[in-house]
C-alpha cells in the first residue's frame, strides 16, 4: 500500500534521514519510533512532501507521490497529525474537527465520524461551541 525507499531528506542541505525504507500493507498498524532528532518527524515530512526528498522514492497503492500537493495527499488518505496542541485556537472545537473533514462530501458520514468521537471524547460534545484555544491541555 505505502512503499518508501532508500529515502533520504532533511534541511539546508543537511540529510537528517539516510536511505530509510519500509513498507505499510493494507490493515497494518506501524510505528516509527526513535528518540528525538532522530528523524521521525523527518521522515513524515519527506513522505507527504511538506519537504522534497532529495533521494528515494515514496509510493502508495503503486503510485508515486513525487511532486504530488498536500491538499491531495489529504484526498489519498495521508496526513499528519501534528504533537502538541496545534490547533486553529480562534476557532470552535467543532469547526477544528471539521477541519479533518473537508475534503469528505457525504454528509452523513461526516455526522457518523463526529458522533463517533463524541463517544469516545464527551468532553468535545459538551464543549463543541467553545474557542479551542481556551482549551486545557487535558480537554
Amino acid at each position: 500500500m505505502l512503499t518508501v525507499k532508500d529515502l533520504v531528506a532533511g534541511y539546508s542541505n543537511m540529510p537528517a534521514i539516510h536511505g530509510i525504507s519500509f513498507e505499510v500493507k493494507q490493515g497494518q498498524i506501524v510505528a516509527l519510533l526513535g528518540s528525538n532528532g532522530a528523524g521521525k518527524t523527518t521522515t513524515l515530512r519527506a513522505i507527504t512532501n511538506v519537504i522534497r526528498p532529495d533521494s528515494g522514492s515514496v509510493t502508495y497503492k503503486g503510485k508515486s507521490l513525487a511532486g504530488v500537493p498536500s491538499y491531495k495527499m489529504v484526498e489519498l488518505g495521508i496526513s499528519m497529525i501534528p504533537e502538541g496542541r496545534h490547533l486553529f485556537p480562534k476557532m470552535s472545537v467543532l469547526d477544528n474537527l471539521m477541519m479533518g473533514a473537508y475534503s469528505v462530501k457525504d454528509k452523513s458520514l461526516i455526522q457518523e465520524k463526529l458522533e463517533t468521537v463524541y463517544e469516545i471524547f464527551p468532553r468535545l460534545a459538551e464543549r463543541k461551541r467553545q474557542l479551542a484555544g481556551t482549551m486545557s491541555g487535558g480537554e
